[in-house]
């Protein structure tokens, strides 16, 4: 079953608040983890603490919304966290671009990692 985005925040579209809503959303679904997590260039493992969205490009059409995403975040190395661990857990910057495309009618949606 593909995820679905409340009509709420579909509305929204172009707003100002619509990519703060749309991250709180796509957190709250847990759909953020797996695209982040393929996207790692820095770590091993994504963190969703501090994730932040910015639009790139904006599409839509009377079936459809898309939009290309700028996605800041960060990721870290998993230590054993042992007193003397030559790697130190650290939190490290990563940034990514995903692809969100909306259908309108019923606010289904997929997230795509664009190749960079």
């Amino acid at each position: 079953m593909k995820p679905l985005l409340p009509t709420s925040i579909l509305q929204l579209w172009g707003q100002p608040e619509f990519l703060d809503l749309l991250c709180t959303e796509l957190l709250a679904q847990d759909v953020l983890f797996a695209p982040l997590q393929s996207a790692l260039e820095h770590g091993s493992y994504a963190l969703l603490d501090n994730v932040a969205l910015m639009a790139l490009n904006h599409y839509e059409n009377a079936q459809s919304l898309s939009m290309d995403l700028g996605v800041s975040y960060t990721s870290t190395i998993p230590g054993c966290a042992c007193q003397g661990d030559p790697a130190p857990e650290s939190e490290l910057p990563e940034y990514t671009v995903l692809h969100l495309h909306i259908m309108r009618k019923t606010g289904t949606f997929t997230l795509q990692v664009l190749p960079q």
